[in-house]
C-alpha cells in the first residue's frame, strides 16, 4: 500500500508539474485568448453637417472632392485607398500619387459628374460639409440609389479641422496617424497664444484684410481670418462689422489707418506651393497698394503689405498662417519663431514632398 501510494504521488506531482509547464509556455490557452475579437465591419460618423452616416469598413474605395480632406488622407499615407478625385486635387503637385486617380468634378465645390461617381462604386464620398457652395442632401440622395455614402468633411475651419482630423482617423483605420498630425498642427498656434495672450489692446497691432473676391471686400468678425489676426495677437480694424465679409469704403480705411494690410490671393497670380517666380508678385503688389490715399497709411509706408496665398489662407494651411502672421505682427516677440521651417516640416515628414514655393510675399 505505501508503495502504491508512492507512486500515485509521483504521477499526481508529475501531471501537475505538467500542467504548470503547459500553461507557462502557452501550450495549453483558454477560450478568451484563443477566440479573437472581431474587427467591426461599420462605422457610424457624424460629419462636419451634423449628419450621421454608417460606412461600411474597412474602406478600400473612396472618392473625395474636398482639397483639405484629401491633404488629412495623403498625410495619414492612405492614398491607396482613393480611386476619384476633384481636379483641384488632382493638380495637388505635393500629392504626385493623386494625380493619376479619376477625376469626377471640375471644382471641389462644383456639381460633380454623378454617373463617373456610380461606374466606380466607391463604398464613399467625401465632399465639404458646411461650404455654402456645395448641396451635400443632393449629392447624399443622388448616389444613396447606386448604394454610394456621402460624408461632409470639411477640414478647413480651425474650430472643428482637429476633430475632423480624427475622423478620417477612424474612417481610414489611421488613428495613431490623426492624433501625431493634430498635434503637430497644434503647436504652432500654443506657441503664439502663450506669448501674445498677455497683450493690451492698445499694444496689439491693427490689421486690414481683404478678402480675393474684390477690392474693398474685407474679412469680418464670424470669417477665418479675422479669427487668425485675433489668434496672431492682431486687431482687425473692421472688427465692428456686421457679418463675416462687408465691402468698405476707401475712405473708411484710410480714416482706420492699418499698420498691416494683408491681401487674400487664390488663382492670380499664382503663389503657394511650387511656384518661385516672384515677378509676377511683385507686378501685383504694386498694382494693390497704388490706391488713392493708401500712400499716407502706416502699412504702406513701413512696407507692411503682405500677399497670402491659399496655402496658408485657407484649408490646412490656416495652422500656419497663425505663425507666420504673429511674425510680422511682432518680429520682436517671435525672434526666435521661423514659420518656414514648421511648413517645411510639414510638407516633408507627413507629404514626403520636398518644399518649395512662395507661401507669402513678400517672404519673411
Amino acid at each position: 500500500m505505501n508503495n502504491r501510494n508512492k507512486k500515485n504521488k509521483i504521477k499526481a506531482m508529475l501531471v501537475l508539474l505538467f500542467f504548470v509547464v503547459s500553461m507557462s509556455s502557452g501550450c495549453i490557452t483558454t477560450e478568451e485568448e484563443t477566440t479573437p475579437t472581431p474587427a467591426p465591419t461599420t462605422i457610424t460618423i457624424t460629419d462636419s453637417a451634423g449628419r450621421d452616416v454608417e460606412v461600411s469598413l474597412p474602406l478600400e474605395k473612396v472618392v473625395v472632392l474636398n482639397p483639405p480632406a484629401a491633404e488629412v488622407i495623403h498625410a495619414f499615407r492612405a492614398m491607396d485607398k482613393i480611386i476619384g478625385v476633384s481636379e483641384s486635387i488632382a493638380k495637388a503637385e505635393f500629392m504626385p500619387e493623386l494625380s493619376t486617380k479619376v477625376v469626377v468634378a471640375k471644382h471641389a465645390h462644383g456639381e460633380p459628374d454623378y454617373e463617373k461617381i456610380i461606374e466606380l462604386k466607391p463604398q464613399l464620398v467625401i465632399t465639404y460639409g458646411t461650404h455654402p457652395a456645395v448641396d451635400i442632401g443632393k449629392l447624399a440622395e443622388t448616389l444613396a440609389p447606386a448604394g454610394i455614402k456621402v460624408a461632409g468633411i470639411d477640414c478647413y475651419k480651425l474650430d472643428t479641422i482637429f476633430n475632423e482630423i480624427g475622423i478620417l482617423g477612424k474612417l481610414f483605420g489611421k488613428e495613431d496617424e490623426a492624433s501625431k498630425l493634430v498635434d503637430f498642427l497644434q503647436d504652432p498656434a500654443k506657441i503664439v497664444e502663450s506669448r501674445t495672450k498677455d497683450l493690451k489692446p492698445e499694444e496689439r497691432v491693427k490689421v486690414y484684410a481683404e478678402h480675393h473676391g474684390k477690392e474693398y471686400l474685407a474679412f469680418g468678425p464670424g470669417s477665418e481670418w479675422h479669427t487668425i489676426i485675433e489668434n496672431a495677437g492682431g486687431t482687425n480694424i473692421f472688427a465692428d462689422a456686421h457679418q463675416p465679409y462687408v465691402e468698405i469704403d476707401p475712405e473708411e480705411i484710410i480714416k482706420r489707418n492699418p499698420q498691416v494690410i494683408l491681401k487674400d490671393i487664390r488663382r492670380a497670380p499664382k503663389m503657394g506651393y511650387g511656384v518661385t517666380d516672384t515677378e509676377p508678385m511683385k507686378e501685383y503688389l504694386e498694382g494693390f497698394i497704388d490706391r488713392p490715399g493708401w500712400e499716407n497709411l502706416e502699412a504702406v509706408k513701413e512696407e507692411k503689405v503682405y500677399m497670402v496665398s491659399s496655402a496658408l489662407g485657407a484649408g490646412l494651411g490656416k495652422v500656419f498662417f497663425i505663425p507666420y502672421l504673429a511674425k510680422i505682427l511682432y518680429p520682436e516677440l517671435f525672434e526666435d519663431l521661423d514659420p518656414e521651417s514648421l511648413l517645411r516640416e510639414y510638407y516633408e515628414k507627413f507629404h514626403g514632398a520636398q518644399f518649395k514655393g512662395v507661401f507669402i510675399y513678400p517672404e519673411l
